[in-house]
């Protein structure tokens, strides 16, 4: 009984393994004092954009790079919070080895706190999500 528990127990580490090498997301900040990376399926980082002048902006840009073994899909990109915006090139997909940006941009009208979410989608549960914030002033 015991050499069959450690059978499976073996088993079920194996598979693990393996479904963790085949999530292969990579995310780096790559114009910003943060030095946030991040390899793993779902991902969750976040940017503070500092305080802002009122009509103005400040932004971050991301590489993501593909280091699994499988193509990924492209599944979609989302942004909320009225003060920030997105872009991405990563419309494609991912080959193994390539890569893809995003750009978070959080451009503030008012004074105040500002928070907002960036979501990324790739297929096989592969997920980044940014928490992005910053703080607005006017400018004297």
């Amino acid at each position: 009984m015991k050499t069959l528990i450690l059978v499976a127990l073996a088993m079920v580490a194996v598979t693990f393994s393996a479904n963790q090498s085949q999530a292969g997301l990579e995310v780096k900040a790559v114009n910003s004092v943060s030095t946030q990376s991040a390899m793993q399926p779902q991902q969750r980082l976040s940017h503070y954009f500092g305080i802002v002048d009122i009509n103005s902006y400040n932004y971050v840009d991301y590489v993501v790079t593909n280091r699994g073994q499988t193509y990924l899909a492209y599944e979609g990109a989302y942004i909320s919070g009225a003060d920030f915006r997105a872009r991405t090139n990563c419309s494609n997909g991912l080959m193994p080895g390539q890569q893809c940006q995003f750009s978070i941009t959080y451009n503030p009208f008012f004074e105040g706190y500002h928070s907002g979410l960036f979501e990324l989608y790739f297929s096989e549960n592969n997920e980044i999500t940014i928490d992005a914030w910053g703080e607005a002033r006017r400018r004297w």
